[in-house]
């Protein structure tokens, strides 16, 4: 857990494009989600879509319409936890340590 923290605080500050004291928390706060939704699908495809939508919710729609922004972050976000749920479930008799 402490390398999770560690290593989303570096995301945070490493991906601040407006240097914001707010931002480089929220980004801190996508790396935690990044880094649970890998534990959680080891999919990184997964994780490579949400760091997609997020980039395009933070540069291209909160500049303009920044009332929106909590949607625009928050229901891509709820999707991607879903998603990670469903990835999570498999068969029982499935070896948990097969390579996907």
């Amino acid at each position: 857990m402490a390398g999770l923290l560690a290593t989303s605080v570096i995301f945070g500050i490493m991906h601040s494009g407006y240097h914001l004291p707010q931002e480089v928390l929220f980004v801190t706060f996508a790396g935690i989600v990044f880094g649970l939704l890998f534990w959680l699908t080891r999919s990184l495809p997964v994780i490579a879509l949400a760091h997609g939508v997020t980039n395009i919710s933070l540069f291209l729609i909160a500049p303009d319409y920044s009332g929106l922004i909590i949607y625009s972050i928050g229901v891509p976000g709820l999707l991607f936890v879903l998603s990670a749920y469903l990835f999570k479930i498999r068969p029982r008799n499935e070896d948990p340590n097969r390579l996907r």
